[in-house]
């Protein structure tokens, strides 16, 4: 059986102050867990208004102390950016906070900016990737321990608290490039991946020869959690959905050919030459699932890359911070079962929050279909911009 997560960017592009932004997610996660929605998923980003969450392991803390049951899945630290022995005791204390609930993300950085601000070559990502990963596996299984690497070197070192989790929370490593997915499957870790910068394609390609590295090596990939990232936006119907979220995939297809493409700047008439291509309801060609609950095609897309254990839908909104309860109820998400995309509501679809009858989880939101005729253009005028600050004009070789 298929799990669902929520997956949060913590993104910006309008005029939302920064705690509204972490006070609402927070709210969702709690709501979140009463509908029965499986984890949470928290990715790190730097100096960018596309994702604002600097630290996961800092939010993970707090929803650990807030959730009971959910997991908390961190998608992804990147080890490059940090030490790894901070690291390593950070998600050991998350790990003891949540009782256990942590499942720890890692991945070596994709974004070229974010490179740029700490002053690291992008280059030596996989390298330093690898080297840290070492590190905190010997700082959770070893009382006292000594490394000698090309990055790091540590001397008698010992690492508190240690994890819940024996030996270790589970470990996964993000996946885009098809060395990633060779070098995971020679080593037996399970993967984070998703079409969300590749196409369906190349994701079920890429999948095939991971699980083709794990048989050889002994491991059984059917026996792997294996997470999947997919975005997805519900309408009551196809052309409603499309029409609604024209704004969002445009950015987010955008974004794949700048934020992947490595150093250098990228040329700023690009950002408006490039247009998302159209979404073909029912089988989601390149990231979003875009429809009617009936028209997503998630399960086509899970069946051809693999995912059959735990999935994380990107909710897109139509605009900014569109409240969970609003969601699930006027755009059917989890409403019956047997739908494409299906969670435990309250009978009927009624979904609200429990401090009474009628109360909403966030009452005082503006309709989401108004705010979006409204803010719409605006909103394509932000994301354009951040695409030519971020990616064309800002940073160089």
């Amino acid at each position: 059986m298929v799990k669902f997560g929520l997956f949060y960017l913590f993104s910006d592009f309008g005029n939302i102050t920064q705690e509204r932004i972490f006070s609402e997610v927070l709210e969702e996660i709690d709501f979140g867990e009463k509908l029965g929605f499986d984890s949470v998923w928290l990715p790190e980003h730097h100096s960018s208004v596309y994702g604002t969450l600097g630290n996961p392991m800092t939010f993970a803390a707090a929803v650990s102390q807030r959730t009971k049951r959910m997991l908390i899945d961190t998608v992804v630290m990147v080890p490059p950016f940090q030490h790894p022995l901070r690291l390593a005791e950070d998600a050991a204390l998350v790990d003891a906070l949540s009782g256990g609930r942590l499942l720890l993300g890692i991945g070596r950085g994709y974004q070229a900016p974010e490179f740029e601000v700490f002053g690291i070559p992008q280059n030596a990502s996989r390298a330093m990737f690898l080297e840290s990963l070492d590190i905190m596996i010997k700082a959770w299984t070893e009382d006292t321990f000594s490394y000698d690497g090309n990055f790091w070197k540590i001397k008698n070192a010992s690492v508190y608290p240690k994890p819940v989790q024996k030996p270790h929370p589970p470990i996964y490593w993000a996946a885009i490039s098809p060395a990633t997915y060779e070098v995971a499957g020679l080593r037996g870790f399970p993967i984070l991946r998703g079409p969300n910068f590749t196409s369906i394609s190349s994701v079920e390609e890429a999948y095939a020869g991971y699980t083709a590295r794990l048989r050889e090596n002994g491991h059984d990939p059917d026996q792997l959690d294996l997470p999947f990232s997919l975005k997805v936006y519900v309408a009551p119907t196809d052309a409603e959905a499309k029409a609604e979220m024209h704004h969002a995939l445009w950015f987010y297809h955008t974004l794949a050919k700048f934020a992947t493409r490595g150093a250098g700047p990228a040329d700023p008439g690009g950002v408006r030459a490039v247009s998302s291509r159209p979404v073909v309801p029912g089988r989601p060609h390149r990231g979003p699932a875009v429809g009617c609950r009936r028209g997503l095609g998630i399960r086509d897309c899970f069946r051809v890359t693999g995912a059959g254990h735990r999935a994380a839908p990107f909710l897109l909104e139509p605009h900014p911070h569109q409240p969970l309860d609003a969601l699930v109820q006027d755009r059917g998400v989890g409403a019956r079962e047997g739908d494409e995309v299906h969670g435990p509501v309250r009978p009927g679809g009624n979904a609200r929050a429990p401090g009474g009858a009628g109360e909403n989880l966030a009452p005082g939101f503006p309709d989401a279909k108004a705010t979006l005729i409204a803010q719409q253009e605006n909103l394509l005028q932000g994301c354009s911009d951040y695409l030519q600050t971020r990616f064309c004009t800002t940073w160089r070789d």
